[in-house]
């Protein structure tokens, strides 16, 4: 499964220029999202497989935390004081009497731990915070957010996961997930109705996954290059990279695609050093 997150890892760092953006099939954005399965995928195998007995919920939470943070909070610095020196400006809102000292810590808590990165950037406006590109060191660290939330909630849905399980946790998701317009206009947290349903399709292809003999390994590897070329060309001819929004219609057969190729991609990959 190395490949299809080189590929999807690529799409995110071409998306992030803008003029390469011809390049690639889809938005940056949309990469994420199936960034996002792929771990509800790996987080069901690990917690199922890996984690188990005794203090297990506390060894992964460690475990995430020293995957994600060390690797932040070493860059963190570098682009802080670049920016203070290019754009001394981006700090003002540290002293702005306009800014309450309470919205002040939240963004210094988001910078250092990504908690409300992703959610500040639609309440900034109510917080009178400056414009979106002046308070976050990282924008790209959006995705942190959502990732981090789902791993808080993994050991209690995830472990001991079974059918019933995975399918009252995906239809729970995505009753958010297509209510998420009306749960954003009253005004509610709405991180895990956008995110959610995507993560939740992991546990499902997981126990798909469980159920495929490993003499398929061949089949396997068939279908996932057979059905990854027909994505990516379907995408480029539709230039899917046009579509803004990662969650608009066009998208859903892409994130479809990777929940069917994951298991697929695993399986294989899990025997080949190479991936």
């Amino acid at each position: 499964m190395g490949t299809l997150r080189l590929i999807l890892a690529m799409s995110v760092v071409l998306g992030h220029g803008a003029g390469y953006m011809s390049l690639i099939p889809f938005s940056g954005n949309a990469a994420v999202y199936c960034f996002f399965v792929i771990s509800g995928f790996y987080m069901s195998l690990i917690l199922n497989e890996k984690y188990l007995g005794a203090g297990a919920a506390w060894r992964f939470y460690t475990n995430r935390i020293l995957r994600l943070f060390p690797t932040y909070l070493v860059v963190l610095p570098v682009v802080a004081s670049y920016r203070g020196f290019a754009h001394p400006e981006q700090f003002h809102f540290l002293v702005d009497s306009s800014i309450s000292l309470l919205n002040r810590g939240l963004v210094v808590i988001a910078n250092l731990t990504t908690i409300g990165i992703d959610h500040y950037r639609y309440s900034y406006e109510q917080m009178r915070l400056p414009n979106i590109d002046d308070w976050r060191l990282i924008p790209q660290a959006w995705s942190l957010e959502p990732e981090l939330i789902f791993y808080a909630i993994a050991p209690f849905v995830l472990r001991r996961l079974n059918v019933c399980k995975a399918l009252v946790f995906l239809g729970v998701a995505v009753t958010l997930f297509v209510n998420q317009r009306q749960i954003e206009a009253n005004g509610s947290w709405f991180l895990l109705s956008k995110y959610l349903a995507f993560f939740a399709a992991g546990p499902v292809c997981y126990l798909w996954y469980k159920r495929m003999p490993a003499r398929m390994s061949a089949q396997s590897m068939a279908i996932t290059l057979g059905l990854g070329a027909i994505v990516l060309t379907a995408s480029y001819l539709y230039r899917l990279d046009l579509v803004d929004d990662p969650i608009a219609w066009p998208y859903l057969p892409l994130y479809a695609a990777t929940a069917i190729l994951v298991p697929h991609a695993f399986l294989p990959g899990d025997h080949q050093q190479q991936d």
